[in-house]
């Protein structure tokens, strides 16, 4: 009787055991199945987000087409122009919003081109806009120093510009000038600052602006401000008591910005301080025709002079002492007139071309009347002007060489950096009026691709315009903006910060930084109906 129970407990021990064992297999199961999902969804997520970033590198490639050939998306000044016109890049939906990429296995992804809005545009609700940001718009810190060298102005101008921006003090603006000082900093308080932390001054050109982080007095907020994520609204932990968003000092400077002497046509300017004068002749009348060609030609010989308004020119000429037309120039019929291009020469420099407005020259023969010839840049004539000074400032240059020291677009560029540049608040006000508007009337263009718009309508003194003239330009070939690779309803957005050289129709990637880890930034939902709002 003993013997059998024994038999039987041994029995159902056996039972119990295998049924643990199969229990403990089926938990290995589930948890193996477990890992295999996990890793089976990290495998598609990984994969979802190499996807995303193929979309975003996808939009770099685009925009940096859209920009070195901006006439292929109509998005240049005219049809013959290979210039980005800024109002058609700033906030264009059709050109930079929801581009889709048909990728493996039917699955569509997209990608958006966007920037921060400037603060003190109140254009839309929105935050953020689809379109580009002009790097000329801001103070290029390595061309800054070479244009005033060119002009043969102060070199202290460099630290007065610098210092004219909204929150720098002097210190910082040295400090920013003596980083590239050839044989290190000449500030012994900074050269011991440096060496404190272990290194010194470069003493060379900036490589980008995040080298201002290493200057002396510079901070991350700075040149940043409080836009951590930097998508251009004020996310709730990035207020800092103002509850407003500060985009920092990095939009007033760059080193990226580059400037070809070209015209709107992409071939070299006429030199009007070349010396050979027949080719000079020959060059000018292709270009600008033979009325301004000659005119142009006439002022290498003789000084410009000034009609003063609502005062005929033959009464400014009485009493004066003229000159005799010089060889290859005569006077017929009361005409100043080019006899032989060959026998002309140029006796003298120009060294503005905004001279040329409200000009005229004038020569006399002996015992006969005066003969003036006015150009046609005179401002009581505003149809004229507004061509012939386009045309002069678009084709003709008084530098030979073939890229200058990048200049500021006074058609983009803050109100602060125009202060900065020496205008007065009235006047920098009267020019943030008066220049071109996004939404702008697309018949007004043609008046502001050079900056004849500052005295044609504007109507600035040009004797003020000759003071920052040095610094300005109103066209761009290198662009900054970001661009987000995502999918339409879920899934990784990938964000990537880039600057493009779209320079000659050979567009060169100059910056490229991931800003994923600085999270999503811009929500882009639904099928790109423009109600997004980050």
């Amino acid at each position: 009787m003993n013997m059998m129970s024994r038999r039987r407990t041994r029995r159902g021990a056996v039972l119990i055991t295998v049924l643990v064992v199969i229990v403990v297999l089926l938990l290995i199961g589930y948890q193996y199945l477990n890992l295999m999902m996990a890793e089976s969804n990290a495998s598609i997520v990984s994969g979802r987000l190499a996807q995303a970033r193929h979309l975003a590198d996808s939009g770099v490639h685009y925009a940096a087409f859209a920009l070195a050939y901006p006439q292929s998306m109509s998005l240049s000044d005219s049809t013959d122009s290979f210039r980005v016109w800024n109002g058609f890049v700033y906030d264009n939906y059709d050109a930079f919003h929801y581009k889709p990429i048909n990728g493996p296995n039917g699955v569509r992804g997209y990608f958006s081109i966007v920037m921060p809005r400037d603060t003190l545009d109140t254009t839309n609700s929105t935050r953020f806009r689809y379109g580009v940001e002009d790097e000329n718009g801001k103070i290029n810190l390595n061309a800054i120093r070479q244009l005033i060298k060119k002009s043969a102005s102060n070199e202290s101008l460099i630290s007065t510009m610098i210092k004219a921006i909204p929150n720098m003090n002097e210190e910082q603006a040295m400090a920013v000038i003596n980083w590239t000082a050839e044989g290190g900093t000449p500030d012994s308080g900074e050269a011991s600052y440096y060496s404190s932390l272990g290194y010194q001054a470069k003493g060379g050109p900036y490589d980008s602006t995040d080298e201002l982080l290493l200057v002396k007095g510079w901070t991350p907020k700075q040149l940043y401000g409080n836009d951590k994520n930097r998508n251009g609204r004020l996310d709730p932990d990035e207020d800092d008591g103002s509850g407003q968003v500060d985009l920092g000092l990095q939009r007033y400077f760059t080193v990226y910005s580059r400037e070809l002497n070209v015209d709107s046509t992409g071939q070299q300017r006429i030199n009007l301080n070349g010396t050979d004068i027949p080719t000079l002749m020959t060059q000018l009348e292709a270009a600008v025709g033979t009325e301004m060609a000659t005119y142009l030609i006439l002022a290498r010989t003789t000084p410009l002079r000034k009609i003063t308004m609502g005062v005929d020119i033959l009464t400014l000429l009485r009493g004066e002492t003229l000159s005799a037309p010089p060889a290859g120039i005569d006077i017929v019929e009361n005409k100043i007139v080019i006899t032989d291009i060959k026998q002309v020469q140029a006796s003298r420099q120009l060294t503005s071309l905004w001279d040329f407005v409200d000009s005229y020259v004038a020569f006399q023969k002996p015992r006969q009347p005066a003969a003036s010839l006015s150009g046609p840049f005179v401002r009581a004539n505003k149809d004229q002007i507004r061509a012939s000074l386009t045309t002069l400032l678009d084709k003709c240059t008084l530098d030979a060489e073939y890229e200058i020291p990048a200049r500021i677009n006074i058609n983009t560029c803050p109100a602060d950096v125009l202060i900065a540049m020496g205008i007065n608040e009235s006047d920098a006000e009267k020019l943030v009026q008066y220049r071109p508007t996004p939404d702008m009337d697309p018949s007004m263009i043609a008046y502001y691709k050079t900056p004849a718009w500052l005295v044609t309508e504007a109507e600035l003194s040009v004797d003020v315009i000759k003071l920052f003239s040095q610094f300005i330009t109103t066209y761009s070939q290198v662009f900054r903006f970001q661009v987000v690779g995502y999918y339409e309803f879920r899934g990784p957005q990938v964000r990537l910060e880039v600057v493009v050289d779209a320079n000659n129709g050979r567009p060169r990637i100059l910056h490229w930084r991931d800003l994923t880890d600085l999270g999503k930034g811009y929500n882009f939902s639904g099928s790109g109906s423009g109600g997004n709002s980050p």
